[in-house]
């Protein structure tokens, strides 16, 4: 403790390790940390031989880092952290994904992969949050990923009609820059495939789940059924989601 530095520590909770044969007893030490604190907020109660959990309720942490310096001969102490069960989707067949989360199932080295069940203790994404596809297209209609389809909101859907005034006619899901329409969907299967790495809607006790649970999915095709297309095709694909995003506020990454 005495690298610590006055407010570095926020915490209402710590752990409090009693050191060796000291002079203190474990009723001794309770009543010790009990007293420090001078007020009901400050109270501590054993968890163990030599481990006794201290609650200061309302009281700076300042303070406690105090008596942890005056009596680091006789204690160690450190924040008690909260732990959490870690968030898994109902997702069927998650299993399959080795890559978000490798426990050995494929024969392949247990922890090998993205951590995302640590990440989806954090946050499982969110539709705000607009990624594009310049891929081969994505099929908006399928179970797991038609929920996150990103629906261009400045649009009316088949009137005809460039209602949003970007330069492309009923863009409700993106575009089709192999074909030049306003159908991007997939024909190969790749786009899809990489759309639901991205974004297959989690939690959902169907099929898998992507690396974000929730969010908006762009598709843009410039790839044809083949799997082949151009580059200034591509290009396009990006320059349209620039305009979106410069244009139009469209959060596009």
């Amino acid at each position: 403790m005495e690298a610590v530095a006055r407010g570095e520590l926020t915490s209402e909770r710590w752990i409090v390790h009693k050191l060796g044969n000291n002079e203190f007893s474990s009723e001794g030490s309770c009543q010790r940390l009990t007293n420090f604190g001078g007020n009901a907020g400050w109270h501590a109660d054993p968890i163990g031989t030599s481990f006794f959990r201290l609650q200061t309720s309302g009281i700076d942490s300042s303070h406690v880092v105090d008596w942890a310096r005056n009596n680091h001969e006789h204690f160690l102490i450190e924040p008690d952290l909260p732990i959490q069960v870690q968030k898994t989707p109902n997702d069927p067949s998650l299993w399959r994904l080795y890559g978000l989360n490798n426990y050995g199932q494929s024969g392949g080295t247990t922890d090998a992969d993205l951590d995302a069940p640590e990440a989806w203790d954090i946050t499982t994404g969110s539709r705000d949050v607009v990624i594009g596809v310049i891929d081969s297209g994505v099929d908006i209609n399928h179970p797991d990923l038609a929920a996150n389809i990103w629906v261009n909101p400045g649009e009316t859907p088949n009137n005809g009609i460039d209602d949003d005034g970007n330069g492309f006619i009923d863009d409700v899901n993106g575009w089709d820059f192999y074909d030049n329409d306003n159908t991007p969907n997939d024909g190969n299967g790749h786009g899809t495939h990489v759309a639901g790495t991205i974004g297959a809607v989690g939690n959902n006790n169907s099929g898998i789940a992507g690396v974000n649970w929730e969010v908006s999915i762009l598709p843009l095709r410039f790839l044809g059924d083949d799997g082949s297309g151009w580059t200034s095709d591509a290009v396009a694909a990006v320059n349209y989601a620039t305009m979106l995003k410069r244009d139009f506020g469209i959060n596009v990454a």
